[in-house]
């Protein structure tokens, strides 16, 4: 009997201890929470490095399609008009600065609308830039079946001139950009990212 006592109190001591060794265990773990800080080279690390990668950044070539509209609504410009999105080098320059920067930070399949004041765009609309040119220097427009008339439109490597004033011997041409001094509003979606 006297060994059953001994070993129930062996028991009884054994029990005692594991169960305060497990109370400061977790009083430890409470004390002292445990931080997993990153690791370069571990599956997060490269999972976050992997999402900033399939990001826009300067110097990616990208396909965007748009569509242009004024504040009014009137659409100026679509690429899905077109069938083929708009592809350029994003933050080079290449296109107007709002929407060159709209699109830093997009992930292919993203949408999004920009707004953009004519600062960001076209500029302001300039009285300044109108220029009074000869009727004759432009005759290769009238062979090309263009009529030198006001509110015409003459394409040139600048892009559209509008005729604001016209008589018999002198043109004078609008130089500003026909969207000079409008908000324009593109609805955008990145189509991709070219490597």
């Amino acid at each position: 009997m006297t060994k059953k006592i001994s070993l129930c109190v062996l028991l009884l001591c054994a029990l005692t201890f594991t169960s305060c060794t497990q109370k400061e265990e977790v009083t430890v773990l409470e004390e002292k929470p445990q931080i997993q800080e990153k690791t370069p080279g571990t599956k997060q690390d490269t999972l976050e490095s992997n999402t900033k990668e399939l990001m826009v950044k300067k110097g990616d070539k990208i396909a965007i399609h748009y569509t242009g509209t004024l504040e009014d609504g009137t659409k100026f410009d679509s690429s899905l008009d077109r069938g083929d999105p708009l592809e350029f080098t994003a933050g080079a320059g290449q296109m107007i600065a709002g929407f060159d920067a709209g699109v830093i930070d997009m992930k292919v399949g993203d949408k999004k609308t920009l707004t953009l004041a004519p600062k960001e765009a076209y500029g302001e609309y300039d009285e300044t830039k109108k220029k009074i040119t000869p009727r004759a220097d432009l005759a290769s427009f009238e062979t090309a079946g263009f009529k030198l008339e006001v509110w015409e439109k003459i394409p040139t490597q600048f892009g559209n001139l509008v005729i604001v004033e016209a008589d018999e011997e002198n043109i004078t041409l609008d130089l500003n950009h026909e969207l000079a001094g409008k908000t324009l509003i593109f609805d955008i979606e990145l189509m991709e990212i070219k490597k």
